[in-house]
């Protein structure tokens, strides 16, 4: 688990701008037409999910890196007021036996 906040929103970029080369090199073979307007589509909304979900991850793996105390927030004003040792045990509380909140 990285140390700070700070290292999750740097693999977060990380991630992003995989996406973000991978939008190029298909931007690239629209323009010389080796794939056709629907592939280009499908691949934004392909691309446009995977960051989507890549943030929705971040956010998830911030919170309980901050609640389980494996990282520090960058700003004082984060305090974390209970005490939960355990993933499950805080994944369970989180989500209070959803899939999702």
């Amino acid at each position: 688990m990285p140390n700070t906040s700070i290292d999750l929103f740097h693999k977060l970029i990380s991630h992003l701008n995989h996406i973000d080369r991978t939008r190029l090199r298909m931007e690239r073979l629209f323009i010389s037409r080796q794939i056709s307007r629907h592939d280009i589509e499908q691949i934004y909304t392909s691309l446009y999910l995977e960051a989507i979900t890549l943030f929705e991850k971040f956010i998830e793996d911030l919170f309980f890196a901050l609640l389980l105390r494996k990282t520090t927030a960058v700003s004082s004003r984060v305090e974390v007021k209970i005490t939960i040792n355990s993933y499950v045990t805080a994944r369970s509380v989180v989500f209070a036996g959803r899939n999702y909140v």
